[in-house]
């Protein structure tokens, strides 16, 4: 277990309890990268990703080349039904992570971004336009499928 309480607590599925302390630290470190990070990984946990996007899209304007946080909108994004956003999302970590030397992030995120495409919506109509698709629903996991590293979460 860790000893830091918001990485333990999102750890341990206790999102609530994660986003209080982010958000009690976040007063008094309004611009700490790592907090807004955690309180968007407890918002997806908690499946507010319309919070989450908010607060991790604050975390890359602190911080763009944190390539866990791009990973992170681009999950959201996916949960939202937002195919487009969540590839560019993905292929904004995917730099991140090749900017950083971690071939094995960047290649989860190609390998995210290909099956993406894979999915993606055919045309059904004259119009060339994609037919619309409703917002993934398969996941019933509330742990976030995003990578957590120590090094990443606040420590407090």
């Amino acid at each position: 277990m860790s000893n830091n309480p918001i990485q333990s607590a999102i750890q341990s599925g206790q999102f609530s309890v994660a986003l209080d302390q982010a958000n009690t630290l976040l007063e008094q470190r309004p611009t700490d990268v790592k907090l807004w990070y955690a309180k968007a990984l407890a918002l997806m946990g908690l499946e507010q990703p319309e919070a989450a996007i908010a607060a991790v899209e604050y975390a890359i304007c602190l911080e763009p080349s944190l390539a866990v946080a791009h990973r992170l909108l681009g999950k959201a994004k996916h949960s939202l039904g937002d195919q487009p956003g969540a590839i560019a999302a993905y292929k904004a970590a995917m730099k991140a992570y090749i900017d950083q030397g971690d071939k094995a992030g960047a290649q989860q995120c190609l390998s995210l971004i290909n099956a993406y495409r894979a999915n993606a919506p055919r045309t059904s109509d004259s119009t060339g336009l994609p037919s619309p698709r409703s917002p993934s629903t398969s996941s019933t996991s509330k742990t976030p499928a995003v990578l957590t590293p120590a090094s990443v979460l606040p420590s407090v």
